[in-house]
C-alpha cells in the first residue's frame, strides 16, 4: 500500500486511443504513465486524470490523496485551451489540507495566467516546470511533505492518518479539525490545551463505525440504548452474560469477546470514556474542583500525557479490529524518517 496519493491533472494522462497520430501526445502520454510506475519508488500512488469532469469526480473523495498536481492548460474536453478550468480546479481545492502544484511547460508564457499563478502560491501552491525531470519532482515533493507540519505533527503515530485517510474514522470537517488538533498540540507538548472534547469526537465516530461494521451488534431492544455514547463503550468494554443457573453476571463471558478485545484495552477505554465524560459535565466547568486553593494546573500535565497514550493505545486498536475486518491493506511503507502501517 503506497502512503501519499497524488491526483494528478493533466490532459497528457488521455488514452492511447485519444493520443493516436500525434505524436507529442503519444510521448507525453508515454512520458506520465511511466510516472506513476516511478512513484511507487518514492512510496507515491498516482491517481492521474486527464479531464476537468473526471477531476471534480475524483475530488469528492478528496480524504484519500495528499497531493494534487495541476497543469495548465488542456483540461477541458471541448477546448484545450481553455484557461479557466486551472483557476476553477484550484478553486475547488480552497480550506482542503492538500499540497498542491503545477507541473507544466507553459509556466512562464501566459501573461493571462500570471497573476493566477501568483495567488495559486501565496496560498502555499508550489509551481514546477516540465522541464524539471519527474524523479527530480517526486524528490522535491518528498522533501516538502517530510517538512510540512501536517505529517511532522503525526509523526510516530501515523496510524491515527491512516484511519483517516482509510475512512476508518469518518473524514468530515469535524473529524479532520479534531484529529489535527490532538495531534498538532501533542506534538508540541501544548498543556494548556485541553484535547477532551475533540478525542471523544473521535471515539464517538469510532464507535459509530463499529456498529456500522457489525463489531457492535444491535439488536431490537437495545436499538434506542446503544446510541448513546456511554452504552456503547460499556458494550465493548463492561457488558457480560448473566450467569447460569444464578445471579450477577460472568465476568469471564463477556458480550464483547476477550479476543476481541483484551483486558488492558477494555480498562483504557473505560478510563477514556469517564474522562472525556467527566471532561464534558463537570471538569471544564469546575477547574477547581480538587482542594480549596489547588488548581487542576498541578496535575494537568500529568493526566493529559496519560490522555494521550491512552488514545493511542484505543486507536491502534481499533485499526487492527479494521485491518481483521478485511477493511483494509496492510503492508509497511517508509517515508524519510516517517515509518507506517
Amino acid at each position: 500500500m503506497s502512503y501519499i496519493k497524488i491526483l494528478w491533472l493533466d490532459d497528457d494522462f488521455q488514452s492511447a486511443i485519444l493520443a493516436k497520430g500525434d505524436s507529442d501526445k503519444e510521448n507525453n502520454r508515454r512520458r506520465l504513465e511511466k510516472a506513476k510506475e516511478d512513484a511507487n519508488l518514492f512510496g507515491f500512488e498516482v491517481d492521474g486524470v486527464p479531464f476537468y469532469d473526471e477531476f471534480l469526480a475524483k475530488l469528492k473523495q478528496w480524504q484519500q490523496y495528499q497531493v494534487v498536481i495541476l497543469d495548465l492548460h488542456g483540461l477541458d474536453r471541448k477546448d484545450s485551451q481553455n484557461n479557466r478550468i486551472f483557476k476553477e480546479a484550484n478553486d475547488r481545492l480552497q480550506g482542503l489540507p492538500l499540497k498542491k502544484y503545477i507541473y507544466s511547460g507553459t509556466i512562464n508564457d501566459d501573461p493571462g495566467l500570471k497573476y493566477i499563478i501568483e495567488d495559486f502560491e501565496k496560498e502555499g501552491g508550489v509551481k514546477v516546470s516540465k522541464n524539471v525531470k519527474i524523479p527530480d519532482f517526486f524528490q522535491l515533493i518528498k522533501h516538502d511533505l517530510e517538512s510540512a507540519p501536517y505529517i511532522r505533527y503525526y509523526n510516530g503515530h501515523e496510524y491515527c492518518l491512516q484511519l483517516m485517510k482509510d475512512g476508518f474514522i469518518d473524514a468530515s470537517e469535524r473529524t479532520w479539525i479534531a484529529m489535527n488538533d490532538i495531534m498538532k498540540h501533542y506534538h508540541e507538548k501544548d498543556y494548556l490545551y485541553n484535547p477532551y472534547n475533540n478525542m471523544r469526537i473521535i471515539l464517538e465516530n469510532m464507535l459509530d463505525q463499529l456498529i456500522r461494521i457489525g463489531e457492535i451488534r444491535l439488536t431490537k431492544e437495545s436499538a434506542d440504548e446503544i446510541t448513546k455514547f456511554n452504552k456503547r463503550l460499556n458494550y465493548i468494554s463492561r457488558d457480560c452474560y448473566p450467569k447460569k443457573d444464578s445471579e450477577g453476571f460472568d465476568y469471564n463471558n463477556p458480550v464483547y469477546p476477550f479476543e476481541k478485545c483484551p483486558r488492558e484495552i477494555r480498562i483504557v477505554l473505560q478510563f477514556m470514556g469517564d474522562l472525556t465524560n467527566n471532561w464534558s459535565h463537570f471538569l471544564h466547568s469546575h477547574p477547581d474542583y480538587l482542594r480549596e486553593g489547588e488548581t487542576s494546573a498541578v496535575y494537568n500535565a500529568h493526566i493529559q500525557d496519560a490522555a494521550y497514550e491512552s488514545f493511542f493505545v484505543i486507536m491502534r486498536w481499533y485499526l487492527s479490529r479494521r485491518i481483521i475486518n478485511k477493511e483494509s491493506k496492510p503492508g509497511l511503507k517508509i517515508l524519510g524518517k516517517i515509518e507506517l502501517l
